[in-house]
């Protein structure tokens, strides 16, 4: 019998954490009308996106390559917290508060590595929620598909995700969720919590139970990825199941509505 890992069952709690603040914050932002795309039926803006991934990753080798300090990284850290902060915030409260809070975020980062974990689950559930709110069923399963089908290549094909991963890594500007408890560590990338918080905010405009279902799919797709994991250690694309469980779990709901 496959013993999970003290650390793995905390992964799994804040996945769906991530998950459950991405959803209401998704719905939030829906309701205020703010979005990337004019038309967020528009399949095209699935292709956009994927391209824009595709173009981000080669970017990111080349600065890789060239460039050999890690000040940079650490600029786009503390932005994406900034910008993730002042856009929830802006839901609730004026511009200018939510600047500050914005500011208050990158502080608190700054001010301890420990808030590095809270602010990155905290940032991929309001990046999810926003592209969820600005992309309709159809765009949201085609980008969740495939990003899967890119990551399943990347990982276990061309492998150049690893490299990617083990070269941030050293320059400590991994944007990834890592836990350590008493030696135990175990990793998930912040694309792997923003892709199923898309879905489910997606299929919240639907239904609420398919916003439900979507997240519960996701997070018996990590349970399933972190067993796997658990009896053979390695690098292994998230995506596939966690989108997978996703889409399978709003399909049977989708089949029960008609029975």
């Amino acid at each position: 019998m496959i013993k999970i890992r003290f650390v793995s069952w905390l992964l799994l709690v804040y996945f769906a954490a991530a998950l459950v603040f991405g959803l209401f914050t998704g719905w939030t932002l829906f309701l205020s009308g703010q979005s990337f795309f004019e038309d967020p039926g528009d399949v095209s803006n699935a292709v956009f996106i994927i391209g824009y991934v595709l173009f981000s990753t080669v970017m990111l080798f080349l600065i890789l390559k060239f460039y050999k300090g890690a000040s940079l990284f650490q600029v786009v850290e503390y932005l994406l917290y900034f910008s993730a902060a002042q856009v929830f915030a802006s839901l609730f409260v004026s511009q200018e508060l939510s600047m500050i809070a914005g500011l208050a975020a990158a502080g608190l980062r700054l001010a301890s590595e420990k808030m590095r974990v809270p602010l990155l689950l905290f940032s991929a559930g309001v990046v999810g929620g926003l592209l969820g709110a600005s992309l309709d069923f159809l765009p949201a399963v085609i980008l969740g598909i495939g990003l899967s089908a890119y990551d399943l290549y990347a990982v276990f094909y061309s492998k150049h995700m690893v490299a990617l991963a083990e070269k941030l890594g050293e320059r400590k500007a991994a944007f990834a969720v890592s836990l350590n408890v008493q030696k135990e560590r175990i990793t998930l990338g912040t694309g792997d919590l923003v892709i199923p918080v898309m879905l489910a905010t997606a299929f919240l405009k639907t239904s609420l139970v398919y916003g439900l279902a979507s997240i519960i799919g996701s997070v018996i797709g990590l349970f399933c990825l972190i067993v796997v994991m658990e009896a053979r250690r390695g690098y292994y694309p998230a995506l596939p199941p966690i989108v997978g469980g996703s889409l399978v779990a709003s399909g049977l709901v989708f089949a029960v509505s008609f029975l």
